[in-house]
């Protein structure tokens, strides 16, 4: 070969590119798995008004995973893609960042016809992002990068708060906290909506389904209570009701036989058995605001 010509020069050039292209990706791909697996021990994420924050179960370490926020209140994350959304009320937006990214860059995803989206969700499974927003009154869903936006339900619906999702049985479940303070199950697309939970509840601020005993949790943040139920909304049990423990419970998370939650009025977050209440403990106190929690594992 004549390495002396310009087409042979141009294409050597090319190829060198190539390889530089391949080294680098696979060294990021390399990279993001060993992050991965440093942090394969279950974490929780939860919004701190001006921040996000992690804390490992097992060691309740805490650090702080995004900062410089306005208002963060709830978040949720894509684990295979290494993806963390979360909802800005006071920037009326919903944005996102890879969570093990170098450039610390954070993404509008969605910033037109929002207001104030309380509750966020990920599909992870058909890769949508699902909102809230109690003052257009709606719930919207768009994928991962905020295009093809469409409007779910925007009918008999007040002030709708939190979300969570059942993607391989294609459920969603929501709160509303208006007049008629309920608990809502539908179809991801919106359909076939049917009320599960309609009595002793006031303001449904979390949604957690435990996936393991197939159970949904919420919190409540005005009847002082955390509570459960089988998925159609039959057998409701109640884990804790108490204003000295719960004076203002918000977002909430499932892990083994523990159920944790956010409370504002004692910025902090807690933990106590799931099926019974007891064994109260506080994981870390002397927050900011504390609001959305989620676990972060990827099971």
């Amino acid at each position: 070969i004549d390495i002396n010509t310009t087409d042979t020069k141009s294409f050597l050039n090319q190829l060198l590119e190539w390889k530089r292209m391949e080294i680098i990706s696979l060294f990021f791909i390399a990279l993001f798995g060993l992050l991965k697996e440093s942090c394969a021990s279950p974490q929780l994420l939860y919004a701190n008004i001006n921040e996000i924050d992690q804390i490992e179960i097992d060691t309740w370490t805490n650090t702080t995973l995004i900062s410089g926020l306005s208002r963060a209140i709830s978040l949720d994350y894509h684990y295979s893609l290494g993806l963390v959304y979360w909802t800005d009320v006071l920037d009326s937006k919903i944005k996102m960042r890879q969570i093990d990214s170098f450039l610390n860059v954070n993404k509008d995803i969605i910033q037109t016809r929002i207001n104030r989206p309380d509750g966020i969700a990920v599909d992870w499974v058909y890769n949508h992002i699902y909102w809230t927003d109690d003052i257009y009154d709606h719930i919207q869903v768009s994928d991962l990068e905020g295009r093809m936006t469409r409007t779910l339900i925007n009918y008999g619906i007040e002030n709708p708060r939190a979300l969570a999702l059942d993607p391989e049985n294609g459920m969603m479940f929501f709160s509303d906290w208006g007049s008629l303070p309920r608990i809502e199950r539908c179809g991801l697309d919106g359909k076939d909506r049917e009320i599960i939970v309609i009595t002793d509840i006031g303001w449904p601020n979390g949604l957690v389904i435990d996936q393991t005993e197939r159970r949904l949790y919420w919190t409540d943040g005005i009847r002082y209570q955390i509570k459960s139920s089988k998925m159609d909304g039959s057998d409701v049990r109640t884990v804790i009701k108490d204003k000295t423990v719960l004076p203002h419970p918000f977002g909430i998370a499932i892990y083994g036989d523990k159920v944790y939650w956010t409370n504002w009025e004692y910025k902090s977050l807690l933990r106590a058995n799931k099926r019974d209440g007891t064994a109260i403990e506080v994981v870390i106190s002397d927050l900011n605001s504390p609001m959305d929690v989620k676990l972060y594992d990827e099971n």
